[in-house]
Protein backbone atom coordinates (compact mmCIF):
# COMPACT_ATOMS: atom_id res chain seq x y z
CA UNK A 1 0.00 0.00 0.00
CA UNK A 2 3.09 2.32 1.14
CA UNK A 3 4.36 1.69 -2.43
CA UNK A 4 1.39 2.73 -4.27
CA UNK A 5 0.36 5.42 -2.09
CA UNK A 6 4.18 7.38 -3.01
CA UNK A 7 4.21 6.05 -6.92
CA UNK A 8 0.76 5.48 -7.80
CA UNK A 9 0.15 2.72 -9.97
CA UNK A 10 3.05 2.85 -12.18
CA UNK A 11 5.62 1.43 -9.52
CA UNK A 12 3.84 -1.67 -9.29
CA UNK A 13 2.83 -2.47 -13.17
CA UNK A 14 6.27 -4.35 -13.87
CA UNK A 15 4.76 -6.97 -11.09
CA UNK A 16 1.22 -6.51 -11.77
CA UNK A 17 2.41 -7.81 -15.66
CA UNK A 18 3.72 -10.47 -14.92
CA UNK A 19 0.99 -12.13 -12.47
CA UNK A 20 -1.41 -11.17 -15.77
CA UNK A 21 -3.26 -13.84 -17.17
CA UNK A 22 -4.88 -12.33 -20.31
CA UNK A 23 -1.10 -11.01 -21.59
CA UNK A 24 -1.03 -11.50 -25.06
CA UNK A 25 -4.47 -13.03 -25.62
CA UNK A 26 -7.37 -12.59 -27.64
CA UNK A 27 -10.62 -11.11 -25.23
CA UNK A 28 -13.81 -10.41 -25.81
CA UNK A 29 -14.50 -7.39 -23.84
CA UNK A 30 -18.11 -6.90 -22.58
CA UNK A 31 -19.70 -3.50 -21.42
CA UNK A 32 -23.04 -2.77 -19.73
CA UNK A 33 -24.89 -1.42 -22.77
CA UNK A 34 -24.48 -4.71 -24.90
CA UNK A 35 -21.58 -3.04 -26.79
CA UNK A 36 -18.18 -6.23 -27.51
CA UNK A 37 -14.98 -5.23 -28.22
CA UNK A 38 -12.52 -8.17 -29.58
CA UNK A 39 -9.06 -7.79 -29.77
CA UNK A 40 -5.24 -8.74 -28.34
CA UNK A 41 -4.05 -7.46 -24.51
CA UNK A 42 -1.25 -5.43 -25.14
CA UNK A 43 -0.50 -4.95 -21.01
CA UNK A 44 -1.43 -1.75 -18.77
CA UNK A 45 -0.92 1.77 -19.29
CA UNK A 46 1.07 3.24 -16.16
CA UNK A 47 -2.36 4.11 -14.89
CA UNK A 48 -3.87 0.76 -14.83
CA UNK A 49 -5.85 0.68 -17.68
CA UNK A 50 -5.82 -1.96 -19.74
CA UNK A 51 -4.44 -1.61 -23.54
CA UNK A 52 -5.80 -4.17 -26.04
CA UNK A 53 -5.12 -3.76 -29.45
CA UNK A 54 -8.40 -3.80 -31.43
CA UNK A 55 -9.12 -3.85 -35.33
CA UNK A 56 -9.03 0.38 -35.06
CA UNK A 57 -5.29 -0.09 -33.30
CA UNK A 58 -4.81 -0.10 -29.64
CA UNK A 59 -7.12 1.68 -27.17
CA UNK A 60 -7.56 1.85 -23.48
CA UNK A 61 -10.56 0.72 -21.71
CA UNK A 62 -11.05 0.90 -17.66
CA UNK A 63 -14.38 -0.75 -17.22
CA UNK A 64 -16.04 -3.72 -19.04
CA UNK A 65 -16.12 -7.32 -18.48
CA UNK A 66 -13.18 -9.28 -19.96
CA UNK A 67 -13.84 -12.97 -21.23
CA UNK A 68 -11.70 -15.54 -23.15
CA UNK A 69 -14.97 -17.10 -24.69
CA UNK A 70 -15.77 -16.46 -27.76
CA UNK A 71 -12.57 -14.13 -28.16
CA UNK A 72 -11.60 -15.29 -31.38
Amino acid sequence: MQQFEQQGFAGLGAEWQRHHAYHLQQVRLLFPDGREQHGEVQGIADDGVLLVATAQGVQRFSSGEISLRGAH
